[in-house]
């Protein structure tokens, strides 16, 4: 189960940082559109543009490939329980480990160019500025801390739980629907049949709310 709750979260994460770069595409893209003060034509509307879409360069291709590799090593490491120095220096959990070296040093490199970023440009030196913060905080709990291990941890029996109570709901409700759709469905409902001989009859007598 830890495997879903790390994949979970690195997909949050990555939404996190596609969010990042969205948002300074849009900013460039609307500092290029301004209207320079200079010119004489009248513009009676603004012509939007497609926004552009940024493909990953082979320097990203190759980051990317690295770090799946680590991680799978990593993870073959600890499926096979092997130990010793060198599955320490692959485990994917332990502190200054490789895989967990490289996830900093990539983060590392992202505060140190938001930094760049801000200094080279002011207006927008509050965003550029928090994102360096963050990136260099996840860089720092990724390289030798361990708070991460017990929110995963945390976070593991949350989505275990979550997952079983909201199937629960789920079959429970799909099964009322096919049986008696009259006890859970509301009445201005297209689906809400009013009679059908293959389900159960709801007796007239039940609370108004439970029958919608």
């Amino acid at each position: 189960m830890w495997i879903v709750g790390g994949l979970v979260l690195w997909v949050l994460l990555a939404f996190a940082v596609a969010v990042v770069i969205g948002r300074g595409i849009r900013i460039a893209d609307v500092a290029d559109e301004r209207v320079p003060a200079t010119a004489t034509a009248p513009r009676t509307g603004r012509v939007r543009t497609a926004r552009r879409r940024v493909p990953l360069p082979p320097v990203g291709v190759a980051l990317a490939a690295t770090a799946v590799l680590l991680e799978t090593v990593g993870y073959v490491v600890r499926f096979n329980g092997t130990t010793g120095p060198v599955a320490r220096a692959l485990s994917m959990d332990a502190p200054w480990s490789a895989p967990r070296t490289f996830v900093a040093a990539l983060f590392a490199g992202a505060a140190v160019a938001a930094v760049a970023g801000a200094v080279r440009a002011p207006g927008r030196r509050t965003w550029w500025l928090a994102v360096g913060l963050v990136s260099a905080g996840i860089a720092v709990v990724k390289a030798g801390g361990t708070v991460h291990v017990e929110l995963m941890s945390a976070l593991e029996t949350y989505l275990e739980e979550s997952g079983e109570a909201l199937a629960g709901v789920a079959v429970l409700v799909a099964v009322l629907v096919g049986v008696a759709p009259r006890l859970v469905l509301p009445a201005s409902w297209v689906l809400r049949r009013n009679s059908d001989a293959a389900t159960l009859d709801v007796p007239e007598q039940l609370p108004h709310a439970l029958r919608g």
